[in-house]
């Protein structure tokens, strides 16, 4: 043990740091033991661990533009990785995997917190560590500086900078020396320019022209601007504004001069992109619906969503379903049905269009600002990008205030009350009352938090996209699959063509839960539903030929049997509604519903009509 602790302190970020704190570290951390060819993360995943391999060796891949994995580097005992997710958003940038038998030490980030908090050098290194890391990371699978000799790659790692915008920061001002290279790291940011109009009332009045603001284009990851002006000297052609939480890898003047003189093959890489990007942008820069959707879906903050909530409005009957089924099943309903309406064409070349409404849901961001300053780190996020929160939430309501979206709010501790439907099911108290315990994906360590510390009246509470059902509630229970669960990268082709670089990349994982197919089989439930109706009309055919006739029976007689035989189905189905939040799970309309209603008016008919009173 202590020979291996003595691993943990070799380690380059920790040093200054006794050997007490090492060794408090060290046991707090989990042991991981994988096999040949077995990963210990996967590109794209989120996490918040640090790993240190203790025995065995590990290769480092990097899934690329086609797909294809490419091994960059080795991993030997001693050496770490994983560093990254500290400090940064969390989103593994590199697959890890065994070779051969391997043994890795894994250590969380609130283990960090809680046993570095003092040791303020640390930190500052893991920070420097980041941006070194970010830019060598994104530089080396960029398609414009991939080929580059390994000084120069070197040259601009260590020449470029990382920095950050919040949302509406001007990057760069029109009419201003162009100076710097931007190319978008994270984010989406607005290209525009001022423009004259001519207002004949202004101009009488000799005021002159009037400045309107001209949208050029939307950038995304990968995306670039200033090339052409830093190459030539000259000022920008435009201004670049940040539409949401923005990073972007800042190259000066000088190493583009120096890139320019010697590759000159990269700048007209950038030329050949632009067109092609100019090209496919056209069809939405010259339609006004399909221009109007992306800039209040970016506006909004909508583009960094990973898993949002949109109800179509033009299938919607406002039954509120979506908003009952997810009350029903958590207490309390973490959707509201306020929000943005927009209207956009149902693909990026049709002319049909298409009301799309996003309510008050979490988006599941790929920047949660949520996260940022949780005293318990109660707030955390899984390898699939959900963010959850954990029962150590003391109701301090940082992260309701950070969310730019209101997705988050407190809402009273409710205790669950024994319902007489737990006592016909034999359920106790204690153990239906008990909510169920979140398992995250990634083996999220609870917090280290107390067990006899006191539970707060109030607890942050947000959507969670349902992670103990195949389905969300709000979606399962929609009648007419009104509601769905999208992830905008791939779902709106407008975002497609504006950054291709969002869309999924081939072999990597996707991120949070979506349910854009909901697969419901309705071939096989119109079926049913036919097979139902038939036999209820069968079964009272044979009733009404072979019982003994009476006076005063006949079909109408066995018809509304039957009815009343659908109308005790029906109750059944009501009945299991009831027990949605008890063990059956959200409930939808079942097969056999259309043809008990339809049994039941068809019978009711006969069966009044049978006992009319004869004609006069």
């Amino acid at each position: 043990m202590v020979a291996r602790s003595n691993l943990l302190a070799s380690v380059d970020l920790f040093e200054g740091v006794d050997e007490a704190t090492i060794e408090k570290l060290f046991l707090s951390g989990k042991r991981t033991l994988l096999e040949d060819g077995e990963a210990f993360v996967r590109q794209g995943e989120f996490g918040d661990s640090f790993f240190l391999l203790l025995e065995g060796r590990a290769a480092i891949e990097v899934i690329g533009d086609d797909g294809r994995a490419k091994e960059v580097a080795r991993l030997k005992e001693g050496q770490y990785f994983g560093e990254l997710a500290l400090v940064g958003r969390g989103e593994r940038r590199a697959t890890v995997r065994a070779r051969g038998r391997a043994e890795a030490l894994e250590l969380r980030k609130i283990h960090f917190e809680h046993h570095l908090k003092k040791f303020k050098a640390v930190r500052q290194r893991l920070e420097d560590r980041y941006t070194h890391g970010a830019l060598d990371a994104f530089i080396r699978q960029s398609r414009y500086f991939r080929e580059l000799p390994a000084p120069e790659l070197e040259e601009l790692v260590g020449t470029a900078t990382l920095e950050s915008f919040s949302k509406d920061q001007v990057i760069a001002k029109e009419g201003e020396a162009a100076q710097k290279l931007y190319i978008v790291r994270l984010g989406f940011v607005r290209i525009s320019r001022h423009t004259a109009v001519e207002d004949t009332a202004e101009a009488a009045r000799g005021s002159g022209p009037q400045l309107k603001e001209e949208i050029l284009a939307y950038l995304g990851p990968e995306d670039f601007f200033g090339d052409e002006e830093v190459s030539v000297g000259a000022q920008y052609g435009a201004s670049a504004v940040a539409v949401e939480p923005v990073e972007c890898m800042v190259v000066p003047r000088p190493t583009v001069w120096k890139l320019y003189l010697k590759h000159p093959e990269i700048f007209a890489s950038f030329r050949r992109y632009s067109l092609a990007r100019a090209q496919s942008q056209v069809g939405i820069l010259q339609s006004k619906t399909a221009m109007g959707f992306v800039r209040d879906m970016l506006e909004a903050g909508l583009g960094q969503a990973r898993s949002a909530l949109i109800i179509n409005l033009d299938t919607c009957v406002r039954c509120g379903n979506c908003v009952q089924a997810c009350d029903d099943l958590h207490g309390y309903s973490r959707i509201a049905r306020r929000g943005k309406k927009m209207t956009r064409r149902k693909t990026a070349d049709a002319t049909a269009h298409e009301n799309l409404y996003f309510p008050t849901s979490c988006l599941q961001c790929a920047t949660p600002e949520c996260m940022v300053g949780c005293p318990t780190g109660a707030i955390a996020r899984d390898v699939g990008g959900e963010v959850y929160i954990k029962d150590t939430c003391i109701g301090c309501g940082n992260c309701a205030r950070n969310c730019d979206f209101g997705n988050i709010a407190m809402a009273k501790v409710k205790e669950d009350e024994v319902s007489i439907l737990d006592l016909v099911l034999g359920n106790s108290s204690s153990a239906n009352t008990k909510k169920k315990e979140r398992v995250p994906l990634d083996r999220a360590a609870t917090a280290l938090q107390k067990p006899e510390d006191p539970k707060p009246e109030l607890v942050a509470v947000k959507c969670d996209v349902c992670f103990e059902r195949e389905f969300a509630a709000c979606v399962y229970n929609c009648p007419v699959e009104a509601v769905l669960r999208i992830d905008p990268r791939s779902y709106f082709d407008e975002l497609q063509r504006l950054a291709p670089k969002l869309a999924l990349r081939q072999g990597a994982p996707t991120v949070a839960k979506t349910t854009t197919h909901r697969g419901r089989a309705l071939g096989g439930a119109v079926v049913l539903q036919f097979l139902a109706l038939v036999g209820s009309s069968v079964g009272a055919y044979f009733l009404h030929q072979h019982l003994r006739p009476t006076s005063w029976s006949g079909p109408g007689l066995w018809a509304g049997v039957a009815a009343a035989i659908m109308i005790g189905l029906l109750g059944v189905l009501g009945f299991r509604k009831r027990l949605r939040t008890h063990r059956l799970g959200s409930s939808r309309p079942g097969p056999g519903s259309t043809p008990c209603w339809v049994a039941c008016c068809l019978g009711w008919c006969s069966f009044t009509r049978a006992f009319r009173p004869p004609a006069s």
